[in-house]
């Protein structure tokens, strides 16, 4: 919730941002609906390297590539935000490089993707619907992750216990799930 609210992110090792926590978006409104959500055909990976969590790699989406919709299957969370607090979001994900409003209320609209010029998280990447909503995931691109990249244990945590209170999964089986995903067995940038 720092990215709606402000404040820190949970078990990070430092802030970015020159020191401060997350600015928080405009409208700090709670989510109005958050549950499961399955995204078929997009691989979760850990790439990349973040000096907030250690120069561990980060979670990314990263489409399969093929019309087959039942394999990689990615277990997710929907957030159901405004299109302003999405843009205010990204923005945060890309240290305060974002897109303008119109842009992502644009995309939006037309359910299409959306790529900024840097940032690591830097494609808005749309994702199907749910109940007639737009889903929109925040990613980065294969060329800006890098390499596969093991994540921190801070991180992991995190990732794991999203995982349980979202999809009331026992720990044995969000371990199966994640060892399972490319770049989670990775050692650092050099394996």
């Amino acid at each position: 919730m720092a990215y709606l609210e402000g404040g820190s992110i949970q078990g990070a090792e430092r802030s970015l941002n020159n020191g401060l926590n997350e600015q928080g978006a405009n409208d700090a409104s709670a989510p109005t609906d958050d549950r499961p959500f399955t995204i078929p055909g997009w691989q979760l990976v850990f790439a990349g390297r973040s000096r907030r969590w250690n120069e561990g790699g980060v979670c990314a989406l990263v489409a399969d590539g093929s019309d087959d919709q039942a394999d990689p299957v990615t277990l997710g969370r929907s957030w159901l935000v405004t299109v302003g607090q999405l843009g205010d979001i990204w923005r945060q994900e890309n240290a305060g490089v974002g897109a303008a409003p119109e842009s992502v209320i644009d995309a939006v609209k037309r359910r299409a993707g959306l790529d900024l010029d840097r940032g690591a998280y830097r494609r808005l990447a749309p994702l199907g619907e749910l109940d007639g909503t737009p889903v929109f995931t925040i990613t980065g691109t294969e060329e800006v992750l890098g390499r596969l990249n093991h994540p921190d244990p801070a991180y992991q945590s995190v990732v794991a216990a999203g995982l349980v209170e979202t999809w009331g999964l026992p720990p044995s089986e969000v371990a199966d799930y994640l060892a399972g995903c490319p770049g989670f067995a990775a050692i650092g940038d050099d394996g």
